[in-house]
C-alpha cells in the first residue's frame, strides 16, 4: 500500500510537469489574430484595396468595437484631405501627421506644402514604407516610430518621477513658446488625446510643450452626434484668447460639469443654490452696483434673452452660457459663496497606476464634459 502511494505522488508529479512543459510551451506559440471575414472581402473585391491588403499589418483586418488607431489606406480621400488642410497651413507652422501608415496622406501633404513633416507612427510594421519616404525626402520629413496621440500618458509618468519622456518624444519640436502654432493632422478614434490637451489649458499644466495646437483629425461621427457610418474631418483650434482669466479657467470647467449645467437644468434656481436671490439680476438684465466689471461680460459676449425662473440651459446657446458663467463670477458674493471650494473638492484625482502594457485605458477625468450644445456654429468649436 506504501509503494502504491509513493508510485502515485511520482506520477502525479510527473503529470504536473508534462501540463506545466504544455501550458508554458503553448504560450510561446503567438495567437493568430482572427481576421474579419467581411473586412477581407471588402478589400478583396475593390481594385485598389486589394493589392495592398499584403501591406496591411493582420491587426487591422480584425473588427474592433474601440479601435486604438485609425488608418488613411484610400488615396482618392488623402488627396482631398490634403488640399483641404493644405489651405491653412502657413510656413511658419511645424506640420505632424500620427500614424500615417502606408503614407498615403504625407506624400500628398508634402506635394502642397512646403513645411517640414513630422511623422510619428505608432507600429512599426510601416517602418519599411516610411523610412523609404524619409530617405526620398531626406530634406522635409522626420520619422520616428512613437505613440503621440498617448503623450498624455507619458505627460502622468513625467510629473510622477520628473521623467523627460515629452522632450523625449518631440525632441526639437518640442517648445515653451505659448505662441506657437503647431498643426498636428491624423485619424483619433477616441479623444483622449484632446482632453489632454483641454485638460493642460484648464489647470495650466506645462508639460506638453507643444505650444498652440491646430487640429485637423478624421474621427467617428458618433462624437458629434452624427450619421454613425461616417468619419469626418474636423478642424480643432485652440483660441488665441480665452473666455475668462486663466486663474478662471478651472471654475469654468466645473460650471460646464454636467451636475451643474445640463440642457435641463433651470439656470436661475442652479445659481441661487450658490448666491441666494441672484435671479433678480437675470430677470431684470442688471447687475449689482459693486459687480467686478474686469470679470463681467463685455461687448464682445453674447447678450442673453429674456431670463425667467423656467430659463434651461437647453436654452441657451454656447456663447450664451458663457455670459452667464462671466456674470454669475463678477457678482460680489461670488467669493464668499462655495463655488470655488466645491471646485477644488472635485479637482481630478491623481491616476494610482499606469501599466506598462497599457491595457488600461486611462482618462483625464473630464470625460463628463456635456457636449450639449447641437447648435453650437462651426467657427465656436
Amino acid at each position: 500500500m506504501a509503494s502504491f502511494k509513493r508510485f502515485s505522488n511520482k506520477n502525479n508529479v510527473l503529470i504536473r510537469c508534462l501540463r506545466l512543459w504544455y501550458s508554458t510551451s503553448k504560450e510561446k506559440v503567438e495567437k493568430q489574430p482572427k481576421l474579419a471575414a467581411d473586412v477581407l472581402k471588402y478589400l478583396e473585391n475593390d481594385s485598389d484595396y486589394s493589392k495592398i491588403i499584403e501591406k496591411l499589418p493582420r491587426f487591422l483586418l480584425r473588427k474592433y468595437k474601440t479601435p486604438e488607431s485609425m488608418y488613411l489606406i484610400n488615396t482618392k480621400t488623402a488627396k482631398e484631405i490634403a488640399a483641404t488642410v493644405g489651405s491653412y497651413i502657413n510656413e511658419e507652422s511645424p506640420v505632424v501627421e500620427v500614424n500615417p501608415g502606408l503614407g498615403f496622406l504625407s506624400k500628398e501633404l508634402l506635394k502642397c506644402t512646403k513645411n517640414h513633416l513630422y511623422l510619428y507612427e505608432t507600429s512599426s510594421h510601416f517602418t519599411q514604407h516610411l523610412e523609404a519616404l524619409q530617405h526620398e525626402k531626406s530634406k522635409r520629413l522626420t520619422y520616428k516610430v512613437a505613440d503621440f496621440f498617448g503623450m498624455w500618458k507619458l505627460a502622468f509618468q513625467d510629473k510622477m518621477d520628473g521623467g523627460n519622456r515629452i522632450p523625449e518624444l518631440l525632441g526639437d519640436l518640442a517648445s515653451h513658446d505659448k505662441s506657437r502654432i503647431i498643426k498636428i493632422v491624423g485619424a483619433m478614434p477616441g479623444l483622449n488625446f484632446v482632453k489632454h490637451l483641454i485638460y493642460n489649458i484648464v489647470f495650466h499644466n506645462d508639460t506638453d510643450q507643444l505650444g498652440r495646437t491646430d487640429l485637423f483629425i478624421t474621427m467617428p461621427a458618433h462624437h458629434y452626434r452624427m450619421d454613425e457610418y461616417c468619419l469626418y474631418l474636423v478642424n480643432i483650434t485652440q483660441k488665441e484668447k480665452l473666455p475668462c482669466p486663466s486663474d478662471y479657467l478651472p471654475l469654468l470647467w466645473y460650471f460646464f460639469k454636467p451636475h451643474i449645467c445640463t440642457k435641463t437644468t433651470k439656470v436661475i434656481p442652479m445659481l441661487e443654490q450658490w448666491i441666494p436671490g441672484c435671479g433678480v439680476w437675470l430677470i431684470t438684465g442688471q447687475d449689482p452696483p459693486d459687480t467686478n466689471k474686469v470679470l463681467g461680460p463685455n461687448n464682445e459676449d453674447a447678450p442673453l434673452p429674456h431670463m425667467t425662473i423656467f430659463t434651461e440651459f437647453g436654452d441657451l446657446n454656447l456663447k450664451q452660457k458663457i455670459t452667464v458663467f462671466k456674470r454669475f463670477i463678477s457678482w460680489p458674493e461670488f467669493e464668499q459663496c462655495p463655488f470655488r471650494v466645491t471646485m477644488e473638492s472635485n479637482l481630478p484625482k491623481s491616476i494610482s497606476q499606469i501599466e506598462d502594457d497599457d491595457k488600461r485605458r486611462l482618462s483625464t477625468h473630464l470625460d463628463d464634459i456635456d457636449v450639449s450644445d447641437g447648435e453650437t456654429d462651426d467657427h465656436e468649436k
